[in-house]
């Protein structure tokens, strides 16, 4: 009976991974949610048994459902539990090693995620896989990203791309715009973005589309031009609201926070960052909730409103320290900015 059941569950958990990077994305997210209690219990009935096949499936197939809802802590317990245990599908194997690492990355265990992702390079390469390999490659560089090595990230995309001829580059091109836009070099992340979004403008509506249109956006609002900057935000934001990708959504409404700010929709501009700020702090996400208050700083600096600013500002040097990730050239100038223009304040 519970063996049956286990065995169902993992062919689930697998059909879930397939359909929520397919092309009818909605009705799998859907569907991983109804599914979710009994693919738990499947899965923890697995770990008690032993039974490294199914809970290593269960794990492995449910890893970017649970990425996309944000329950990082259940995905690096329920991963780590799993991999600890024997199993002989290698590529089943490896799809729950990428997920360990990527999720471990999002806890900031860098160290970790790299062994992670060494453990699945080697079984990719065993395993023949160009595809695979193309994809940890890609996951080494977003691990490179966050810990502030650019060049490195730079490198680890341009293999992943080179490693798979026939693997989709969109998501490495999206990437390197986004590492160009942190490095302040926004005409090579606007070509790289431009890219990317010539790729997923004719696809389905997916989550990596709705990703690249909101990167995409974010640099066209920083070169000036709100207009086209505003259309790709709303749809991005529509995109992962249908989808219900609640991890994604507060860096789209954050974009249109500060599209609003300069178009001088100041109501709509705090409306959206306290929305924002909400959902970074329930998660406790250190980095990006600092980048919210600095932006609240430019809000209350708009409203004259001196010592609010101030405090907004020194919450987000306090928070941005606490952070482990590394603090990328485009962020120091947005403190350096909004330092400077408080001390400005203080002078008038």
């Amino acid at each position: 009976g519970q063996q049956a059941h286990a065995h169902y569950y993992a062919r689930c958990a697998q059909q879930i991974f397939a359909g929520l990077i397919g092309d009818e994305q909605a009705l799998w997210m859907q569907r991983a949610i109804a599914d979710h209690d009994n693919c738990l219990a499947a899965l923890r009935w697995a770990l008690v048994q032993g039974e490294g096949e199914t809970a290593v499936a269960i794990a492995g197939g449910l890893w970017w459902f649970w990425y996309r809802r944000g329950l990082f802590t259940l995905a690096q317990e329920m991963l780590t539990a799993a991999l600890q245990l024997p199993s002989a599908d290698l590529n089943i194997r490896a799809n729950a090693l990428n997920g360990l690492a990527s999720v471990l990355l999002v806890n900031e265990a860098y160290a970790a995620a790299l062994d992670r992702h060494a453990e699945g390079l080697t079984l990719r390469r065993q395993l023949n896989d160009a595809a695979g390999m193309a994809t940890v490659l890609h996951n080494m560089g977003l691990a490179a990203l966050t810990m502030g090595d650019f060049a490195q990230a730079m490198t680890w995309l341009a293999e992943s791309v080179a490693a798979d001829p026939d693997s989709d580059p969109t998501s490495a091109w999206a990437h390197m715009g986004l590492i160009a836009q942190e490095t302040q070099d926004l005409t090579q992340a606007r070509h790289w973005l431009e890219q990317a979004y010539h790729n997923v403008a004719a696809a389905p509506d997916g989550w990596l589309s709705a990703f690249v249109m909101n990167y995409l956006a974010d640099v066209l609002r920083e070169l000036g031009e709100f207009d086209a900057a505003l259309a790709l935000a709303q749809r991005s934001l529509q995109i992962f609201t249908a989808l219900d990708d609640s991890y994604y959504l507060p860096d789209v409404q954050l974009t249109l926070a500060q599209i609003a700010l300069v178009q001088g929709d100041l109501a709509q501009a705090e409306t959206l960052a306290q929305v924002v700020r909400d959902c970074y702090a329930a998660r406790d996400d250190a980095a990006p909730l600092a980048s919210v208050r600095l932006f609240q700083a430019d809000l209350a600096l708009q409203r004259d409103a001196q010592s609010e600013a101030h405090i907004h500002y020194q919450e987000a040097r306090t928070l941005r320290q606490t952070a482990r990730r590394a603090m990328s050239p485009r962020e120091q100038a947005c403190f350096e900015a909004l330092a400077a223009r408080l001390a400005e304040k203080v002078l008038q």
